[in-house]
């Protein structure tokens, strides 16, 4: 004698199932630094699911050079490159800092 098939748990199988769809798996993305001193290539990665979080860590690793070279300097260019878990680059973002002086006007 078979078993009745339990239609609750299948309908919640296929609702799990849709949900787990729109879920997009971690993929490992590479930064590597393009500046001054030429480039530094990122051999650890990160662990991340969506291209918002990409752009996170590309803007906080911008600004943490920006704070930490750029200030050292009057001007400066700054690149990073994004690489897939294949080597391929997937984005670029650059970032350009000029700061010019004005002659004082008024005599010393």
């Amino acid at each position: 004698m078979t078993n009745p098939v339990d239609f609750r748990n299948y309908f919640h199988f296929c609702e799990f199932f849709e949900r787990s769809r729109d879920i997009k798996m971690a993929s490992r993305y590479f930064f590597d630094l393009h500046n001054g001193d030429g480039a530094t290539r990122d051999e650890d990665g990160l662990e991340l699911s969506t291209r918002e979080s990409v752009t996170r860590e590309v803007t906080r690793i911008l600004l943490d050079v920006v704070q930490d070279e750029i200030g050292e300097q009057p001007n400066g260019a700054i690149s990073v490159v994004v690489r897939d878990d294949k080597g391929r680059a997937v984005s670029m973002a650059n970032l350009t800092f000029s700061n010019s002086w004005f002659e004082d006007e008024i005599g010393d």
